[in-house]
């Protein structure tokens, strides 16, 4: 996960460069390309947000989000983690669902949300939010047995507030 993050981060940075210089494109070209019902191009930063999530996060989504999973279960564990891991991980799975629309067109394309091109955070919901939650599911449920064949409902009620505290702060 370092790696991947520092990667993305330097990426990031080397995208909204590039996409700074190419503003001109981006405003005229783009929008002419468009208005002509040319529909497969887009800004230099939305072109970059795709080919990352098309040539590095799909070929590493499993390892990433096993990942941070592993790391999550541990701090549930009051294990110390590298917290900046998970938070810069799930950022960049958020960044890359997130791009679509570019940002200077008014065209009907861009003016409405289009799943084709993996925005409004549909990569986050497919590949990290169902995993997250099965797995959060399966950790409560494992731990609350457990917890409850030891001690009495009272002090699993007690524990249930510690938990749901614990999970508000990591959030």
């Amino acid at each position: 996960l370092n790696f991947y993050t520092s990667k993305w981060e330097a990426y990031k940075i080397a995208s909204r460069t590039l996409d700074s210089i190419c503003l001109y494109l981006d405003r005229h070209w783009v929008v002419r390309e468009h208005e002509e019902q040319r529909r497969d191009s887009c800004d230099i930063y939305q072109l970059a947000m795709i080919t990352w999530r098309d040539q590095i996060f799909t070929s590493l989504k499993h390892k990433l989000i096993d990942n941070v999973l592993s790391l999550i279960e541990k701090e549930r564990n009051h294990e110390i983690i590298n917290g900046k891991l998970v938070s810069s991980t799930v950022k960049c799975i958020v960044e890359l669902g997130l791009s679509g629309a570019c940002r200077w067109c008014k065209c009907s394309q861009c003016k409405e949300i289009c799943p084709g091109t993996g925005n409004s955070g549909n990569i986050y919901q497919q590949f990290f939010e169902e995993s997250f939650l099965e797995n959060t599911r399966q950790y409560y449920v494992l731990e609350s047995r457990t917890f409850l064949r030891d001690n009495p409902v009272t002090q699993y009620m007690k524990r249930v507030e510690t938990r749901l505290q614990d999970e508000q702060m990591n959030i």
